[in-house]
């Protein structure tokens, strides 16, 4: 399921339910920053870093572009997450909106 940049940031500007996990590299969240309350899980370590992800909240993934959010989304609700959703247009649509991104 997609998301676009604009229902995200209405969402976290409404709903504390919504968990955003950036999947990037973190050599790519040096460059670019973070949404802000997104957690940095890098793709690779998913598997074992999801437990800290409540099971009941919706979770948005994000990546540069969407590729490895989408596939973020299908290991999340193959391990029984039922509201993941992945950003259409990742982190390049986000910031080429215009929304704000914290530096880590």
């Amino acid at each position: 399921m997609l998301m676009s940049v604009r229902d995200l940031a209405h969402e976290l500007s409404h709903d504390s339910h919504v968990i955003v996990v950036d999947v990037r590299e973190s050599h790519e969240i040096a460059q670019t920053g973070l949404i802000p309350s997104a957690r940095h899980i890098p793709l690779h370590e998913l598997a074992t870093k999801a437990a800290d992800i409540p099971g009941d909240a919706i979770v948005v993934c994000v990546c540069a572009s969407g590729i490895r959010a989408e596939v973020a989304r299908e290991r999340l609700q193959k391990q029984g997450y039922p509201h993941v959703w992945n950003v259409l247009g990742g982190m390049k649509k986000w910031i080429a909106s215009g929304y704000i991104c914290e530096k880590v």
